[in-house]
């Protein structure tokens, strides 16, 4: 099994440009350090409410530059 993390590195290794929004269950900012690091644009814990803003997570990753 591929880990997130490792799934994003390979995304923007094939497609700098990509757009990534990381959906994961644990939310420590040392965590979500490594995601931007690495090129996540946005990300997502992953609670009980996170469908509510995924929409709008999504619609953000996208104005981005």
């Amino acid at each position: 099994m591929i880990s997130g993390m490792d799934t994003l590195k390979k995304i923007k290794e094939y497609n700098p440009a990509i757009k990534v929004v990381m959906l994961t269950a644990q939310g420590n900012q040392e965590l979500v350090d490594e995601f931007i690091k690495a090129g996540a644009t946005k990300y997502l814990t992953k609670d009980k409410h996170f469908i509510d803003s995924l929409m709008d997570v999504i619609k953000e990753a996208l104005e981005m530059s």
